[in-house]
């Protein structure tokens, strides 16, 4: 849509068929309500800036002069980013705000938009999303998994537990190399001295230092902003370095592409390809500046990146033919946890054998259940990885009780680990991701009963004070899922005696399962095969642990 379009929409000036043609092209059109926003965020910085002027009118001439005469040399096409940069700019030197990107400029002119545009347009349902659960569920979003002559200093220390995960403070790096790896699964090399600040699952923020990323595909999008730039991944390996006096940052891409700007001024995006690098100084309104690239001078790997020896279940239900199901893992304690699928009570069905994901599978009925012992040591409260590949056909029905896929402990205990689909509509996403501890729950937002084979992985860290709500994660086919309703519990330690699979009763698990893995740790990366069916999932899960 036309930006003249919602101009004249915006000042009153359109009505009947032409007013309800653009009533109409906003609501089905996602560009236009961004150049809806952008224009009322526009309007609303300039009325902040009026706002205390004793000559507005003198003022607003003095603005559009300034637009008018730097922007002689721009470019056709380049007026609208000019003039928020311009804006951007004036903002900063009246001190209404300092190093922000422009949304966060002017947020107050923001809220004051986007109210002005529910109420005209009544298009709640359409732009705004739920409220957002707990923000203590993103406590734990990186891990340390390994180093090279890494000196902590002593408040970071207190934030990193024993097994490596940090929660979402800033570290402070004083010598060596560390290598951090975040939930989305981007890891960064960072070198002392620096100090970096995991904000999100999938983004960062370098204050001082320099850092090494490395992005795969799953993590496409991962952010590390810095005091001057920002910088967005779209595939790739790239360095950052900022210096700590002047703040002033270097951004050198080794393989893929990223997208850098500026956090504040002249914040148009710039594209870096392989073998380019640039640099941002503090003047927000100049251009970032191509420099010589040396992204050969930053850190790539460390010397140390400690695996664990604990064991591992693994079925994989490839089996000819029979009943019995072998444990492919490497040994937990107490031996082999072999399956079959002859039921010693007369009461109790198990599933049958059927195609699987990857070769051969389980299928379950309603009231079926396969059930293995479990070492008599593991409590509840431990850390583990629990995945598989799960098919669960469309319109399944059932209650939260009955349709447990998973359970870590007896089923018939309330105070057991249940993973399902959701199907409780007041809380999270119907057909999502749910796991579940007593009252406590957390559900992603990924439907996994549409029919279609799906990986789900779940991640528990465990420890001292372990809550579903902040020690969870929950991963969808190799990505972390978001969480659309959070019920935070303390888990507490109990043994877990068994993993069942299936549910008794008429409403049981109704749906097809595949490749198992059960690890007794809180895995840094998740476990996925995607579409390679010849990946080897155990030797990836031994490259991405750390010792407890």
């Amino acid at each position: 849509m036309k930006p003249e379009l919602i101009d004249a929409f915006l000042s009153d000036e359109l009505s009947g068929k032409s007013d309800e043609f653009v009533r109409t092209g906003l609501h089905n059109d996602p560009e236009g309500r961004e150049e809806l926003f952008e224009q009322m965020r526009m309007h609303e910085a300039l009325k902040i800036l009026l706002s205390d002027q004793g000559e507005s009118q003198d003022f607003a001439d003095g603005v559009v002069a300034r637009l008018r005469s730097e922007a002689a040399d721009l470019a056709e096409g380049d007026d609208r980013g000019f003039a928020k940069s311009v804006l951007t700019e004036i903002l900063e030197e009246r001190e209404i705000a300092t190093r922000l990107r422009w949304p966060d400029m002017v947020k107050a002119g923001a809220v004051a938009a986007a109210v002005t545009f529910l109420a005209v347009l009544g298009l709640k349902s359409v732009i705004v999303d739920p409220a957002p659960p707990a923000a203590e569920h993103n406590r734990f979003v990186a891990r340390v998994t390994g180093a090279e002559s890494a000196v902590w200093d002593e408040h970071s220390e207190k934030r990193i537990r024993r097994d490596g995960w940090i929660e979402t403070r800033q570290v402070a790096l004083n010598s060596g190399v560390a290598e951090i790896t975040f939930n989305s699964g981007a890891r960064v090399f960072l070198e002392g001295p620096a100090r970096l600040s995991m904000e999100h699952a999938n983004r960062g923020f370098l204050e001082s230092g320099r850092l090494t990323a490395n992005v795969p595909a799953g993590a496409s999008g991962f952010v590390i902003n810095t005091p001057q730039l920002n910088v967005v991944d779209i595939g790739t390996r790239f360095g950052v370095s900022v210096d700590s006096r002047s703040g002033e940052t270097e951004v050198h891409v080794m393989q893929g592409v990223v997208e850098a700007s500026r956090a504040s001024g002249n914040s148009v995006p710039v594209r870096l390809t392989e073998g380019l690098a640039v640099r941002a100084d503090s003047r927000t309104r100049s251009e970032l500046r191509p420099i010589s690239y040396a992204g050969d001078q930053f850190a790539v790997s460390v010397a140390d990146s400690i695996q664990s020896d604990r064991g591992y279940l693994h079925y994989s239900f490839d089996e000819s033919g029979g009943p019995e199901l072998a444990d492919e893992g490497q040994g937990l304690e107490g031996g082999r946890y072999d399956l079959t699928l002859i039921s010693e009570n007369e009461h109790l069905s198990t599933p049958r054998r059927s195609p699987g994901r990857n070769g051969g599978g389980l299928v379950f009925q309603a009231g079926e259940v396969l059930v293995t012992r479990l070492p008599q040591d593991f409590r509840m409260n431990e850390p583990f990885t629990l995945s598989f590949w799960t098919k669960v056909p469309p319109r399944a029905h059932g209650t939260l009780e009955d349709t447990a896929i998973a359970t870590l402990g007896r089923h018939e205990q309330a105070e057991s680990w249940k993973v399902c689909w959701n199907l409780d509509t007041q809380a999270g996403m119907r057909g999502a991701l749910r796991v579940g501890f007593g009252d406590g729950f957390v559900v992603g937002t990924t439907d996994i009963s549409d029919g279609q084979w799906h990986h789900v992985t779940v991640r528990f860290l465990g420890g001292g004070n372990a809550n579903v709500g902040t020690h969870l994660h929950l991963f969808v086919d190799g990505k972390l899922d978001s969480i659309s309703a959070v019920g935070p519990v303390e888990i507490p330690s109990r043994r877990v005696g068994q993993l069942q699979f299936g549910t008794q009763g008429r409403h049981g698990f109704e749906g097809w399962l595949d490749d198992v893995y059960l690890h007794m740790e809180a895995l840094s990366v998740p476990l996925y095969e995607g579409e390679s069916e010849d990946a080897s999932i155990a030797e990836s899960a031994q490259s991405s642990l750390m010792v407890n």
